[in-house]
C-alpha cells in the first residue's frame, strides 16, 4: 500500500548530503525563487506523509523494513482504518498533477511490483550525472539533476501546471528541500499509533548547520494551520495542515 505518503521510505532524510548543496547563501536564494515561482502562479505542492507518534518517517536502514510499521496488517485494528479511509486516498491522486520524489524514495516505490503512479507526471531528483536528462515513458518518469527544487518548480511546463497539485512524495530530505524555499502550500499528515522509539525525523538533530528548522521559510517557526482532522481508527489520525505564508 503506497498510500498516505507512504513512500517516505528507503534513505529517507539523509541530512549529511544537503552540506554539498550550500548553506544560508543558497537557501536564501531558494527562497527568493520559490516566492517568484508561487507569484508567477506554480500550483499547490502538496506534502501527504505518514509519521509515528514519536514522530518518525521510517526506521533507519532503508529498505521496505524502513516502513513496515505503516502496512495495514500491522495495525490490529481489524481493518477498520481500510475500511474508514475508503477512496479518500484515490480522490486524493485525483487532485494531483504532478509527483516529485528523491532517488530512495523512487528505488522503493520500484520495488513494490507494480507502479503505483500510473499515468501521473513523476518527477525524481537525484545528484547522478549519469540520470541527467533521463526519461523513462512507460512510467511516465523525468529524472531531475542539478536543479534546487525553486528552479524545477519555475521551469516546470505550463501545460503540467494546470493539471492539479505537486505531490512531494519524499523522501525526508526533500520534502526539507521544499520546506526550505518555502514552496510547500498543504500537509495532509497521517500519525500512526506507534512509536519507534528511533529513526529518521523529518529534522535529524545532525542537520548541517543552514539546514534544519532553522531553514524554514523567514527562519522562523513554520505556521501551520489545522483545517481538518479525523480518526479513522485507533491506529491512524488524519490532520490537513494550510502552510501559513508571511
Amino acid at each position: 500500500m503506497c498510500v498516505m505518503g507512504l513512500s517516505s521510505v528507503a534513505g529517507v532524510g539523509k541530512a549529511p548530503r544537503l552540506a554539498r548543496l550550500g548553506g544560508g547563501g543558497r537557501v536564501l536564494r531558494a527562497r527568493r525563487m520559490g516566492a517568484e515561482a508561487k507569484a508567477a502562479g506554480a500550483p499547490k505542492v502538496v506534502c501527504y506523509t505518514a509519521q509515528s507518534v514519536d514522530g518518525v518517517l521510517a526506521r533507519q536502514g532503508g529498505g521496505l523494513g524502513s516502513v513496515d510499521w505503516l502496512d495495514p496488517g500491522s495495525f490490529r485494528d481489524g481493518g477498520e482504518a481500510v475500511s474508514a479511509m475508503g477512496s479518500m486516498y484515490e480522490e486524493f491522486l485525483e487532485s494531483v498533477g504532478t509527483l516529485v520524489m528523491g532517488r530512495a524514495t523512487y528505488e522503493a516505490c520500484l520495488s513494490f511490483g507494480e507502479w503505483p503512479y500510473p499515468g501521473k507526471l513523476t518527477y525524481v531528483f537525484s545528484r547522478d550525472e549519469a540520470r541527467r536528462g533521463r526519461l523513462e515513458p512507460e512510467r511516465q518518469v523525468a529524472w531531475v539533476v542539478g536543479k534546487t527544487p525553486a528552479e524545477w518548480l519555475a521551469g516546470l511546463p505550463k501545460n503540467d501546471q494546470g493539471k492539479g497539485a505537486v505531490w512531494v512524495v519524499g523522501g525526508g530530505e526533500l520534502i526539507r528541500y521544499f520546506l526550505a524555499a518555502g514552496l510547500v502550500d498543504e500537509f495532509q499528515l497521517f500519525t500512526i499509533s506507534v512509536m519507534l522509539g528511533g529513526g529518521v525525523p523529518f529534522f535529524p538533530a545532525d542537520s548541517p548547520p543552514g539546514w534544519g528548522p532553522r531553514a524554514l521559510p523567514g527562519g522562523k517557526d513554520l505556521q501551520l494551520r489545522a483545517r481538518d482532522a479525523r480518526l479513522y481508527s485507533p491506529a491512524i489520525l488524519g490532520v490537513t495542515y494550510d502552510v501559513v505564508k508571511n
